[in-house]
């Protein structure tokens, strides 16, 4: 019964990447600009949105993945799909339990957390560059005011006086 059962997620794993390749043909072939989502709900009984899904899946994940992957579901692959590439091999500390794994022993609700706490440390990452960027400013200004000033001692007063009138 095991063999039965790991033997259908294989073929369930591989029919995900099969149906998002055939929707990526028929996308980019088959169809005029803009016939894709009606051809999808109509036609193939695929939600759009889903069928999105898929080809992502076929354009993020290697093939070489694919037997390794085959027995996760659409939303799991897809949210290792929409992973950052260099953070899809790499082993994640997951926030709530503290564990750490590898993004194909995730659940899909792990995966979530951790692509959260990557978007988090993103964000605070471009916060502190931003911070530096305006310290660095501020610190030249500084300079370039001071270097005027040794040379023009007037030009000083005139630079104090705008700043003042603009507070």
């Amino acid at each position: 019964m095991t063999a039965e059962i790991n033997a259908y997620q294989r073929v369930a794993g591989e029919a995900i990447f099969e149906i998002g390749k055939r929707l990526k043909h028929v996308k980019e072939n088959d169809l005029a600009h803009g016939e894709f989502q009606r051809w999808c709900e109509d036609e193939a009984k695929v939600p759009y949105r889903q069928a999105n899904r898929f080809m992502k899946v076929v354009d993020e994940v290697p093939i070489e993945k694919m037997t390794t992957s085959s027995h996760l579901g659409l939303n799991a692959l897809y949210e290792i799909a929409t992973l950052p590439p260099a953070e899809r091999d790499q082993p994640h500390t997951i926030p709530s339990s503290g564990e750490t794994k590898t993004v194909d022993e995730m659940t899909v609700r792990e995966l979530r957390e951790v692509k959260q706490a990557l978007k988090v440390a993103r964000e605070e990452n471009v916060v502190t560059i931003r911070h530096r960027c305006r310290i660095y400013l501020m610190v030249y200004l500084y300079y370039m005011k001071s270097q005027r000033s040794s040379r023009n001692p007037n030009l000083t007063a005139t630079i104090l006086s705008r700043d003042r009138k603009r507070r």
